[in-house]
């Protein structure tokens, strides 16, 4: 009974501890869910919001409007050496639907030999953004990657899924309870 009780809450305990943990996928950068592909080459995406959240890194979803700081790494260094703008878009919803697009912030073309593009965003507006990175040469490259701002995400059906452990937990300890008393007074 007690092992079974301490295996229930130490699953528990690692659920919770995978939500913020797990936040840039675990595992290495082949499984790292801030990463974009386009064919054999990849681009990293972290974002900051040091004025609500603090130093904590984030992924596509963005918890509040407001100033953030996103940065796009150039895995592959054959990448840095290629002209590169980047852009941040919000899509503008008319009456007939989806139309034109609105740029929050952009980085005219010039080459990054670290790797590194740092952007200051501010986004006004909870919604779907888009991060439009494009490589120039001869062949150009374009990554595209959905920036959710202020909108219930993953972490939301993590939480629900932790609640729902829990009470499965609960449940199961009352259970056992309940069941070892019976059998103790027959």
């Amino acid at each position: 009974m007690k092992r079974v009780l301490f295996s229930c809450f130490a699953l528990f305990g690692l659920l919770l501890a995978s939500t913020s943990a797990m936040a840039h996928g675990g595992g290495g950068i082949e499984a790292d869910k801030c990463v974009v592909n386009i064919g054999n080459y990849r681009m990293h995406f972290t974002a900051y919001q040091p004025q609500t959240i603090g130093g904590e890194e984030l992924c596509w979803d963005l918890p509040t409007a407001g100033n953030s700081i996103l940065v796009f790494d150039l895995v592959e260094r054959v990448l840095r050496d290629r002209p590169v703008e980047v852009r941040v878009v919000e899509e503008q919803e008319t009456a007939s639907g989806p139309s034109n697009y609105k740029t929050i912030v952009e980085r005219p073309v010039q080459r990054y030999p670290k790797g590194t593009i740092e952007l200051e965003a501010a986004f006004a507006n909870p919604g779907e953004y888009t991060a439009v990175v494009t490589l120039g040469g001869d062949q150009p490259l374009v990554f595209k990657a959905p920036i959710r701002v202020a909108l219930q995400g993953e972490q939301t059906v993590q939480w629900i899924g932790a609640i729902a452990f829990a009470a499965v937990v609960i449940g199961l300890m009352v259970w056992f309870a309940r069941r070892g008393k019976k059998e103790a007074s027959a």
